[in-house]
């Protein structure tokens, strides 16, 4: 594994109240990768619709304020960030919400996509997420264990993953 940046994407409408802040870091045996760190922050409110990015990996993102009212959101793309090239043992991606957002049911709210580079290209690969993958460590913070489906993946795609 060299590159990975990880999109947090929403499956139905998400209201966005002025000061919600996402953030989202990739994890990789227990250690932070801090270059991974993502935040966006929400100075108005609006709604990120379907299909639209919530936050990504690599960036710091504070959104804009359109004057004319109601905002249609999306975060930016995400930043690739490297990793060490052994093949690490667990891979988790770890989410902070707003105080009082829920995403419950998970898999009904959102969905995160790997983002890789292949052939020289971006490649969105989307990770179908489960109630037993996904730890709630507080109301505000998600820890997703991704370790055996992305690990499998990233063997099946031979994205220069030494085992």
């Amino acid at each position: 594994m060299r590159n990975i940046g990880f999109e947090l994407i929403a499956n139905m409408a998400l209201p966005v109240l002025p000061g919600h802040t996402y953030s989202i870091c990739i994890l990789l045996n227990g250690q932070r990768l801090s270059s991974s760190i993502g935040k966006d922050v929400y100075p108005t409110g609006g709604l990120i619709l379907p299909d639209r990015r919530i936050t990504a990996t690599g960036r710091i993102h504070h959104q804009s304020t359109d004057p004319s009212g109601f905002t249609d959101f999306q975060a930016g793309v995400c930043q690739l960030v490297s990793s060490p090239s052994v093949r690490p043992k667990t891979i988790h991606v770890q989410l902070t919400l707003p105080r009082g957002v829920t995403l419950s049911p998970i898999y009904r709210s959102i969905s995160l996509h790997l983002i890789i580079i292949k052939t020289g290209h971006r490649k969105r690969i989307p990770l179908y997420l489960d109630g037993q993958s996904v730890q709630e460590l507080s109301p505000e913070q998600l820890l997703i264990d991704l370790s055996l489906i992305l690990l499998k993946h990233l063997d099946q795609t031979n994205s220069g993953v030494k085992k």
